[in-house]
């Protein structure tokens, strides 16, 4: 039965020929593909169709943007993100994905194939398909040797304080996304977010651990919903054991970053992952790149309720100058230093904001589709104003410090 006028539909008639139903399976599994990507990265990176999206918000453009492409091309050449040469085809045609068709409810197999498509069309895509058969993502706990290593593995995804002017994420989305709190009875309560950077770090802002405050105990890794039980996998709790503070000073907001380490190895999965650290990008000031804030905060200001799943937003980075310039406007008791180790990003209607703090700004790489933590998430003025953008910690200042740490 046809679920819509968009869908062509076989069978289902008196008389259909067997034959041709049997050729259509191809075209069913392509079709079920595609519906798996685009439910993957409906509120992502949005593979956006002709004519199906008037006004497509910013971050569903993402994605769009990458596979928009001239259809009179030939598409029959493409390179895959592991350097291999390949034909773009269809997925049932290609023989080396064979071992995934099965496999398609997993986030890490999505996030894979996301990562290989070289051709949009109106109901479906093309993948990049090598000449050799390839294995099936590994997410199981054999990765990294050793629980201090950084690992090489990371970053994959199936797109603070509160994040404002967001949408909410998908189960397993951000697998690295981590969640710090107090566990009272059986009722978690977030006060911080992180990122897993190790099977045993997870790095955070410093400003979570102030003197005077009440200092989160645990870390919960895997979580989506805050509040209801796990439909899917259920979350891993830790006890912090230890943490690394990078000198963070409560006057001037210097510094907030720090390390926790769990008081056991996490075990990768699915919904549990590391996150990649932009060694790759020391000398890059991400000035006039889009970026992604993701956390569990509040979804306005003044709003003390936080959301119960994680969301996400698109910021821009602004000149790390003017943001300075900006906060010169607040009394010199409470002017925060803004140099180097600083990153501001946010807009008048999207930030991250109070409930979150230590979460983290991800740089999306085209090159390679995986995700690097820039920026941990520090301190702002209100939330989502223009005079005021968001503040975090430069992550790629404090590069050989995490090294030394881990």
């Amino acid at each position: 039965m046809c679920r819509s006028s968009r869908q062509t539909c076989s069978g289902g008639r008196a008389g259909a020929d067997p034959s041709r139903a049997a050729a259509a399976q191809p075209a069913d599994i392509m079709k079920t593909l595609g519906f798996f990507l685009v439910v993957l990265t409906i509120t992502k990176a949005q593979i956006i169709f002709p004519n199906e999206e008037a006004a497509p918000k910013p971050i569903d453009t993402e994605l769009f943007e990458v596979l928009e492409v001239d259809d009179r091309q030939a598409f029959s050449s493409c390179v895959t993100p592991n350097g291999e040469s390949g034909r773009c085809q269809s997925f049932s045609s290609c023989g080396a994905y064979a071992s995934l068709r099965r496999s398609l409810h997993r986030p890490s197999v999505l996030n894979f194939l996301r990562g290989r498509i070289c051709r949009r069309l109106r109901h479906t895509v093309h993948l990049c398909c090598p000449a050799s058969n390839i294995q099936l993502p590994v997410t199981g706990p054999s990765q990294p040797s050793s629980s201090s290593s950084l690992p090489t593995q990371c970053g994959s995804t199936p797109l603070v304080n509160r994040v404002v002017g967001g949408v909410t994420t998908e189960p397993g989305e951000w697998p690295w996304l981590a969640a710090l709190g107090n566990l009272d009875g059986n009722t978690f309560t977030s006060g911080c977010a992180g990122s897993l950077i190790t099977r045993r770090h997870v790095l955070t802002a410093g400003h979570c651990f102030e003197p005077g405050q009440p200092h989160p105990t645990m870390v919960r890794l895997g979580a989506y919903s805050l509040t209801r039980s796990s439909t899917t996998v259920a979350p891993q709790d830790f006890t912090i054991k230890d943490r690394r503070d990078g000198g963070y000073n409560t006057n001037t907001k210097e510094n907030d970053i720090t390390i926790v380490i769990l008081d056991r190895d996490a075990e990768f999965n699915d919904y549990v992952q590391p996150a990649c650290l932009p060694f790759r990008y020391r000398n890059r000031d991400f000035l006039g790149d889009d970026l992604v804030v993701t956390g569990w905060g509040k979804t306005r200001f003044g709003n003390f309720r936080t959301s119960d799943v994680p969301m996400k937003a698109v910021v821009p980075v602004t000149d790390t100058n003017r943001c300075a310039v900006s906060y010169r406007a607040l009394p010199a008791n409470k002017r925060p230093v803004i140099d180097n180790r600083s990153l501001c990003a946010g807009s008048g209607t999207t930030d991250a904001c109070g409930g979150d703090s230590g979460g983290p700004l991800h740089y999306l790489d085209l090159s390679d589709g995986k995700y690097y933590v820039v920026g941990v998430v520090s301190f702002g003025v209100g939330c989502a104003r223009s005079d005021f953008p968001g503040v975090y910690t430069r992550v790629t200042s404090f590069l050989d410090w995490i090294e030394r740490n881990v």
